[in-house]
C-alpha cells in the first residue's frame, strides 16, 4: 500500500508576514538608497569691530536752522588680522528726527582705523518744528556687508521742543537763536519807547550807536525797559540748574500776550528790543538766575561765550557795559531803570555766582540766527479782520471797524487799543535822573517838548460825552437823538 506525500511548508516570499511583502521590500531599500540630510550650514561669524561715536546728546530745532552738526565724528576699527571690502555704515534716528544716512568704505585694512569727520547727517526740520514735548531717541550705527549685519550700536539721544533751550552744556551760543528782534510785539515796544523818548523832551529817533553819544544809548535802553515795565508783567519762577539743564523759553510773542515770563524770559525779550534798534545786547547767567546787559560803545566780547567774570566786570567798572535785572520788570512795585540798573551792577561786581555772558552780536557774527516765528497768528489775525471788513461792505466796516479790531486783539491775548485821552498819558514822567541828558535838552529853560504845542491853553484831552458833562448838558447819542434834541430846542 503505498504511502501518500504529505505536505511541507515552503518557505518563500508567498509565505510571508505584511513586513516582508514586496512593496515592503522596497521601500527599505530605497531608505538605504537615499542619501543622509546634510547638517545646515551657519554663517561665519562677523569679524571683530568697535564703532566710537562722538555725538550732541541734545537735538533741537535751533541746531538745525543754523546747521550745527549732531554727529561730530565716528571712528570704526578694524581689530581682526584680514582686510574687510565693502562695507556700509547706516545711520538711523528713532523716531524719525534726522533723515537716514548710508555711508560706504571701500577698504578696511586690518588693525587700522578709520575716521569719519562730521558725517552729513540732515536733521529733519517739519519734525523738530512740531515737537511740543521733550522726546527720548537714539541714533543706531549699523555696519553691513551685502545683507550681512556685522555691528549694531546704539547712541541715545534727547530731543528738545522748539521752543526749549538745551543749556549751557550744549553749544552754549545756540541761546542767541530765542533773541528775536523781529517778533512782532518787539516792534510794538519799540513804538511806546519812541513815544517816550519824545515825552522825555530828547529825539525820539531810535538810532543805535549813530549818535556816537553814551547817554544817548543808556537812554535808548532807558526807553526800551520803561516800555516793558509799564506793561505790568509778572515774574514766573524758572527751573533749578537752567542754565545748565536748559528750560523751556517763552519768546517775545507770548510774554507780551501771556504777561508773565521768567528771569530768562525777560532777559532775552529785552536783549531783542535792544538788538532790533541796533544796540548791542548781552544776555548773563548766574547759577539759577540771569540778567541783561547792553553795550554803551559799539563793542562786543571776543568770543559768543565769555566765562570770565572779571572781564564782564571790569567792562561794568568802565562804563563801557551796562547791565540790568530783567525781572525789575515784574517786581511789585516794578523797578524803574535806575534801580534796575544800581541791581544789575550789582551783580556783575559780584564775582561768586557768575556762570558765563551770552554776547549776542558776536553770535550773530558766528552765524547763529533767530528763530523764525512758529506761525503767523497776527497775520491771521489782521487777515481775517481785513477779510471780515471786506464781506460786510464800506459803511458797516467804518461802523464796526473798532470793536472787530478790540475783539481780535482779545482772541490773539493781545491788550486792548488804548482810548484816546490814554493814549496821550506819559508811561514815564522824566528821564531817568542818573543818567547824563542829551544834547537836545540843552535848551532853554521853560521850553515845552514836541507834541505839548498848546496844551496848556487848551486843557486835558477828554472825550466829548465827559467833556459835555463837566459842561452841563446832556450829549445826546445817535443821529435820532440830535435830531429830537435840535427840535427840542428854543
Amino acid at each position: 500500500m503505498q504511502e501518500e506525500p504529505q505536505e511541507r511548508e515552503v518557505e518563500g516570499p508567498d509565505a510571508t508576514s505584511a513586513a516582508g511583502t514586496p512593496d515592503a521590500a522596497r521601500e527599505d531599500a530605497a531608505l538605504d538608497a537615499a542619501p543622509e540630510p546634510a547638517e545646515a550650514l551657519e554663517p561665519p561669524p562677523p569679524p571683530p569691530l568697535s564703532i566710537a561715536v562722538d555725538l550732541d546728546g541734545r537735538v533741537h530745532f535751533a541746531l538745525q536752522q543754523n546747521d550745527v552738526p549732531v554727529l561730530k565724528r565716528v571712528r570704526l576699527a578694524n581689530l581682526g588680522d584680514e582686510d574687510l571690502e565693502d562695507l556700509e555704515l547706516v545711520v538711523r534716528a528713532e523716531p524719525a528726527f534726522a533723515r537716514p544716512l548710508t555711508l560706504r568704505l571701500d577698504r578696511l585694512a586690518a588693525g587700522t582705523l578709520h575716521e569719519l569727520e562730521r558725517p552729513p547727517l540732515e536733521l529733519a526740520p517739519a519734525w523738530l518744528e512740531d515737537v511740543s514735548e521733550r522726546v527720548r531717541g537714539e541714533l543706531v550705527f549699523e555696519v553691513r556687508h551685502g545683507d550681512a549685519l556685522w555691528l549694531a550700536h546704539v547712541e541715545p539721544v534727547e530731543v528738545f521742543a522748539r521752543d526749549e533751550w538745551s543749556g549751557l552744556g550744549s553749544l552754549p551760543q545756540a541761546l542767541a537763536a530765542f533773541v528775536q528782534p523781529n517778533d512782532p510785539g518787539v516792534a510794538e515796544v519799540l513804538g511806546e519807547a519812541a513815544r517816550l523818548l519824545e515825552r522825555w523832551g530828547v529825539d525820539p529817533s531810535l538810532r543805535g550807536y549813530q549818535h556816537a553819544d553814551r547817554a544817548a544809548v543808556a537812554q535808548q535802553a532807558a526807553a526800551v525797559y520803561e516800555a516793558l515795565r509799564a506793561r505790568g508783567l509778572s515774574y514766573v519762577s524758572p527751573p533749578a540748574s537752567f542754565e545748565q539743564r536748559g528750560q523751556r523759553v517763552r519768546l517775545p510773542a507770548r510774554v507780551l500776550a501771556g504777561g508773565m515770563g521768567t528771569c530768562l524770559d525777560l532777559a532775552l525779550l529785552l536783549a531783542a528790543a535792544w538788538e532790533q534798534i541796533g544796540l548791542h545786547a548781552l544776555v548773563v547767567l548766574e547759577q539759577g538766575h540771569a540778567y541783561a546787559g547792553v553795550w554803551l560803545d559799539e563793542a562786543s566780547f571776543p568770543d559768543p561765550v565769555e566765562d570770565v567774570a572779571s572781564r564782564l566786570a571790569q567792562r561794568v567798572e568802565l562804563g563801557e557795559l551796562l547791565c540790568v535785572e530783567a525781572i525789575g520788570l515784574s517786581a511789585r512795585p516794578a523797578l524803574d531803570f535806575e534801580a534796575a540798573a544800581r541791581e544789575g551792577k550789582r551783580r556783575a561786581v559780584a564775582l561768586e555766582r557768575f556762570v558765563a555772558a551770552l554776547d549776542v552780536r558776536r553770535a550773530r557774527l558766528g552765524g547763529v540766527r533767530p528763530l523764525p516765528a512758529h506761525g503767523t497768528w497776527r497775520d491771521e489775525v489782521a487777515g481775517g479782520a481785513r477779510a471780515a471788513a471786506k464781506r460786510a461792505g464800506p459803511r458797516r466796516a467804518r461802523r464796526g471797524r473798532g470793536r472787530r479790531a478790540d475783539a481780535d486783539r482779545r482772541d490773539a491775548g493781545l491788550a486792548p487799543r488804548p482810548l484816546a485821552h490814554e493814549a496821550a498819558r506819559p508811561l514815564a514822567a522824566q528821564p531817568p535822573a542818573q543818567l547824563p541828558r542829551h544834547a537836545h535838552d540843552a535848551a532853554a529853560p521853560g521850553a515845552r517838548p514836541r507834541g505839548a504845542r498848546g496844551r496848556a491853553r487848551r486843557g486835558p484831552r477828554l472825550p466829548a460825552a465827559r467833556a459835555a458833562a463837566r459842561a452841563g448838558r446832556a450829549r445826546p447819542a445817535g443821529r435820532a437823538r440830535r435830531r429830537r434834541a435840535r427840535r427840542a430846542a428854543p
